[in-house]
Order: structure tokens, then sequence, then C-alpha cells
């Protein structure tokens, strides 16, 4: 059964990964409204914002511009406490993972929250970016998939309390997240004694489809857990990690997704997809997600920088599809509440998909199939069809087509219309 977020505009939902610290022009920033964006993942490295120990440098201007542009526009802020600080505590052969001690790692996490407090933005602390993938495992040893013995896992869970237990003396109300892409690190962070009071996960889903996960229900790697279900789809994986949570923390946590994304092909780098089914997987993802609980999710990102073609748009500035299927689904569905999925909900990762909104008087349906086929829907009752990248579609008799790019479809439909829907595939 789908998993239904509680009653909330999906626009609460729509983040964004931004890269101003990466070479992102500042124009990049009025963008963010163009595309109804609530949330926005940014950093400001320890060893920057600490030079010596127990001296503040502090945010830079430039960031502090983006704050008051963030508060005057209600965009929430996550920030990513990161990386190591061997500038202001090197490591040394008595204390060897100086740079990243949890008791350091906590005062800065407290000065951070504190100005972002001052600065009047709302914000929420990520504890590291994909730890498993960088000096904590390298430093402290052991499993990158955090399976015992893995030594690094007890000491990000370390950062994590420490960062859970200034936040809670500031204000209780801060959201504290642990990190890391691999879902089965946050099982053995429970393992290793994540604070009760932690508020919940943020993970990175990059996986072949929006619908599949980048693991099976028996991947070797993630034993003695099972991750996802045997259908290996994305929404198993956000239900069983909840559940898991729920067991070791007493409460249900919540989850985030601080990174997702696809590699645009035929950029002068191996692999890729053709930007054409990214711009289809944009609104695919964001609307999965949020039908799974997923609380905020923000794309990998709205800007290239130096991470290959990932961004809405590139070095240049130019607007990948991508950019438009983003806009798209946010003028579409902004306001909207996700009432149910009509299709799909018995066969998550292939078939026809669609999931009714509701947006004031009317419904939007949004629907897509989840594999390489055309499938043909009888829906009567439908007034208006907006496409991938928001043009017109003629409404003819309900007949509508469903293949890899959603469509946004305007109507009302009963719960009778609806089960006497026809389906049919298109050869």
């Amino acid at each position: 059964m789908p998993l239904l977020p509680p009653d909330r505009p999906f626009g609460d939902s729509i983040g964004l990964g931004v890269k101003f610290y990466q070479g992102e022009p500042v124009q990049g920033l009025f963008a963010l409204r163009e595309l109804g964006v609530r949330w926005v993942r940014e950093e400001h490295h320890w060893a920057s914002f600490e030079p010596a120990a127990g001296q503040y440098r502090g945010f830079t201007g430039a960031f502090i511009n983006r704050l008051k542009f963030y508060r005057q526009h209600d965009i929430g802020v996550v920030f990513i406490l990161a990386y190591g600080n061997g500038v202001a505590y090197p490591d040394t052969a008595e204390r060897p993972l100086n740079s990243i001690d949890p008791d350091a790692f906590g005062r800065y996490a407290a000065e951070v929250a504190r100005r972002l407090q001052a600065a009047g933005v709302r914000f929420a602390l990520e504890v590291w970016n994909e730890p498993h993938n960088g000096e904590i495992q390298k430093k402290v040893g052991g499993s990158w998939q955090g399976a015992g013995p893995a030594p690094w896992v007890h000491h990000y869970v370390k950062l994590v309390k420490a960062v859970r237990d200034v936040a809670r003396a500031l204000d209780p109300a801060i959201p504290v997240f642990s990190q890391d892409d691999m879902w089965i690190c946050h099982y053995w962070f429970l393992e290793a004694g994540l604070p009760a009071d932690l508020d919940g996960f943020s993970i990175h889903p990059y996986q072949p489809s929006p619908e599949r996960a980048a693991v099976a229900h028996d991947t070797d790697w993630c034993r003695p857990f099972q991750v996802v279900d045997r259908d290996g789809s994305f929404r198993s994986g956000v239900r069983r990690l909840k559940e898991q949570g729920l067991e070791k923390l007493g409460r249900e946590p919540r989850i985030w997704i601080t990174e997702m994304g696809y590699q645009a092909a035929n950029q002068g780098r191996e692999g890729g997809i053709p930007a054409e089914r990214i711009a289809a997987y944009v609104p695919r993802s964001y609307i999965s997600a949020f039908a799974a609980g997923v609380e905020v999710s923000c794309w990998f990102s709205s800007f290239d920088g130096p991470d290959g073609p990932m961004g809405l748009r590139d070095n240049r500035g130019d607007k990948r599809p991508a950019y438009h299927a983003f806009r798209t689904m946010s003028e579409q569905l902004k306001h909207a509440r996700l009432i149910d999925q009509p299709l799909g909900a018995g066969g998550l990762t292939a078939g026809p998909q669609a999931f009714r909104f509701q947006q004031g008087s009317e419904q939007v349906m949004v629907m897509w199939a989840a594999d390489d086929r055309q499938h043909q829907v009888m829906s009567p009752g439908a007034t208006r069809v907006i496409d991938l990248l928001g043009g017109d579609r003629p409404v003819a008799n309900g007949d509508l087509v469903v293949e890899e790019a959603p469509i946004y479809v305007h109507g009302r439909w009963t719960d009778e219309q609806i089960a006497s829907w026809r389906l049919g595939v298109r050869t």
C-alpha cells in the first residue's frame, strides 16, 4: 500500500542543492523563485569558519547576503556541517583524530546555529556529507557500508550526538539529521546508538530510476538487513528505513533527501542518460518521494559547477530540459495536496503510475509510465492536459497516452469513475 504523506502542500517538499559556494553566479538566486524552491542546501566548511581554535571568522559576506534573500522569500536552508578541520585542530600522534573531534565539532555546530538563528532563516542541520565516502571512514577505519567491525560508524555517531546536544540546548525545534547516501549506513548508525531525540535521516537515493532503488532485496553487503522489498522499490526502502528507526529510536524518523539526480549523457564523460529522460525523472522523483512520506527533497543540483553535467543549468548558464520540467512541476502542484494513487500502487516499479492531487476546486492527476512502454488510459473527466515542459495537449474523450514523461491532467474524478478506467498497451 502507498505511504501517503500528511496533509500538506506538495510545494513544501521542493528543495534544491545550490552551488553558489562553487562558482554559481549570484543571478541563480532569482531562479529559485521561478522554480518555487522552499529549501536550499548550502555549506560553509568548518576550516574556513574556524581558522584557529575558538576563533570564528564566521560567514562570508556573500553567504550573509544569500541568507537575507532566503529570509525575504521564506526559503529554508539545509546546512551541511562539514568537513574535518585540520587547520584549527591538526592531527598529532597523540590525537590522530583531532581534526574530527566530536567536542570541537559540536562547538562549531553551535556557532553555526547561533548565526543562522540571528539571520532569521528557517534551517536544518545536516551532520556531514556522505561520511562513509570521506575522511571519517578513511581515518577511523572499518568497512565502508558500516558492518562490524566499523569504528568509523561509532565515531560518526559521536559527531551526531554532539550536534544534537548543542542544538537541543539552543532550541529544541532545530532539526538535526544524520546523513549518508548509502541507506544501509543508517541501519548501522542506529545499531551504534543514534540519539533517540534525533529528528531523522537524510539520504541520497542515486538510483537507476525514480521508482527503483539502487539495491536489491538480497544485496549481499546490506546483510543482515533487508533494506527494500523484493520489488526493489524506492518506496519500500523509505518505509523500511522508517520502520527500523521507529524500532530503535522509539519514534518514526523524518526522512529528507538532500541529493538526488542524474548525470546527462554526451557531455564528454562516460555514462549518463539523455537530457530529455532526466527532465522526465525530475517530477517522477519528487512525486515518488512525496508519496513515500519524504518530507523534503533536494535535486542535485541547480548548476553544474565542478561536479559534471548534473545541473538544471550548465556552466554557461544555459537551461537544460530538466529546468523547465522542474518549473512546470512547481507551477502545477505548488499548492496541491496528494489524495491517493489510483494507478501503480500494486506495481511500484513498472507500468502506468497516477497520483491524484487536490488543488483548489479541481484535481490534478499526474501520470507516467515507469517502464519503456506506452500505455493507453481511458480517463473520462479530463478538461486540460499539460505536458512535461508546460505545453498544452489536446484532450480527446479522455483517451490519454502515458509514457515516461509525466503529464498533468486536470479535471474532477469520483472514485467510481476511476474504478471504470480502462488500460491498454500501445505497440
